[in-house]
């Protein structure tokens, strides 16, 4: 595991609520649900649209521009067009901040 980085304070996300932030220039989407934060790659994997601009349901984030979706907890793509998973960062939680591992689970597709 890297450095993880604070990114942000636990009482800046809400239950229910996204928030995209910057992680060593990766654009990072922090999810609170369920009691958890997640933290997956903010660009969706079918058609480059950020999804902390979405929208949150009972797990799932739906992409705002064609409407995949994905489980907050495992970045797996749960609905068409989308056929590829997030990338995720491990997270932590310490001292009321919200610290994020920069490294991701996996490569996004439309980076190198």
């Amino acid at each position: 595991m890297s450095t993880a980085v604070d990114v942000a304070a636990v009482a800046d996300l809400p239950e229910g609520t996204m928030r995209r932030v910057e992680l060593a220039g990766t654009p990072v989407c922090l999810v609170h649900a369920g009691g958890v934060i997640h933290a997956l790659h903010d660009t969706c994997t079918h058609a480059r649209a950020s999804l902390s601009e979405g929208f949150l349901d009972d797990g799932r984030l739906e992409c705002p521009r064609h409407g995949a979706q994905f489980d907050v907890a495992t970045g797996t793509a749960l609905t068409p067009p989308a056929s590829s998973p997030q990338p995720m960062f491990a997270v932590t939680v310490s001292d009321g901040r919200i610290l994020v591992d920069p490294t991701p689970s996996h490569s996004h597709p439309f980076e190198s």
